[in-house]
């Protein structure tokens, strides 16, 4: 945790694949109101592993493969 002089306390999660992402959602639900939850990534999207095959083929279309992290 980074806090500074008169600044909210803020909690950073490093990475937003399936662990991340999930754990920043459920930090962010159980932080008090004075804890910032803030999520880096390089990419602003989840990649759901387990249905690119079936977007590959073309039996899915690419973005029902991709969640927005926002």
């Amino acid at each position: 945790m980074v806090q500074h002089a008169g600044q909210r306390k803020r909690v950073v999660v490093v990475g937003g694949g399936f662990g991340g992402a999930y754990a920043g959602q459920a930090l962010a639900r159980k932080a008090p109101r004075d804890v910032e939850v803030v999520l880096i990534d390089r990419r602003n999207f989840l990649l759901f592993y387990p249905l690119l095959i079936e977007a590959g083929v073309g039996q899915l279309e690419p973005r029902h493969v991709t969640v927005p992290i926002r």
